[in-house]
């Protein structure tokens, strides 16, 4: 299966995960929160837009860089050499990172707890198969250059950075 192919399946997929799933979970929650929060409400809105730009610019990004993508099945090609740059500067799963970023919004976009619980449930599977399958097969597959990757980008959630400044008169 070439990688068009698995975007032609995989980006359906990905709506139905990050929006569907959650709007179907609004309606059916028993406990919507009937708090007037007005405006506040529209803050999940930059984070669903964000978390979809981050995924969907990650994947592009990925895909430019080396022609493959992190995870194929088989039939699909990989990606052949490590990237470090871009948004895999930043941390190294970023299209999960995108997509949990986007879950978040749409909790906090739709008021409600059951879509919040599918968002917190979501982030423990990505970070249990991300690490128990992809960082392996990294590992596996880049050895000590990945370690070392590891060592310096975080998983998912970034790391404040301090100003340049600031980072110069540590030195």
């Amino acid at each position: 299966m070439k990688n068009w192919q698995v975007a032609l399946i995989g980006i359906p997929l990905g709506l139905m995960f990050a929006i569907v799933i959650p709007y179907v979970l609004s309606l059916l929650d028993p406990y919507l929160i009937e708090v007037e929060i007005g405006v506040a409400r529209w803050l999940g809105l930059p984070l669903v837009v964000g978390g979809a730009t981050f995924t969907i610019y990650s994947i592009i990004y990925l895909q430019r860089r080396c022609g493959g993508i992190t995870a194929p099945t088989p039939g699909q090609q990989a990606a052949a050499k490590l990237v470090s740059t871009g948004p895999y500067s930043v941390v190294r799963h970023p299209q999960q990172a995108g997509y949990l970023l986007l879950l978040f919004g749409m909790s906090i976009l739709l008021s409600s707890s059951l879509t919040f619980l599918y968002a917190l449930l979501s982030s423990l599977l990505v970070v249990i198969v991300e690490r128990r399958v992809e960082e392996r097969r990294m590992l596996e597959r880049h050895g000590e250059k990945y370690a070392e990757y590891q060592r310096r980008v975080p998983q998912l959630i970034p790391r404040l950075r301090l100003s340049s400044k600031n980072q110069k008169k540590k030195r």
